[in-house]
C-alpha cells in the first residue's frame, strides 16, 4: 500500500477545509455582530419605552 497518491488528496483536502474554517469563522463573527447590534437595539428601544 502506497501513501504517495494519498498525499495530494489529504493536502487538497486541507487546503479545502482550512479556507471553510476561515469562512466559518467569518461567518460566525458576523452573525455575533449582528447578534450583538439586534440586543443592542432591543434593549434601547426597552429603555425608551421604560422611560415613555
Amino acid at each position: 500500500m502506497s501513501t504517495a497518491p494519498k498525499t495530494p488528496f489529504i493536502a487538497r483536502l486541507y487546503r479545502r477545509l482550512h479556507a471553510q474554517r476561515r469562512a466559518a469563522a467569518g461567518h460566525f463573527l458576523r452573525g455575533l455582530a449582528y447578534g450583538a447590534g439586534l440586543s443592542a437595539a432591543s434593549a434601547l428601544a426597552y429603555a425608551l419605552r421604560q422611560l415613555g
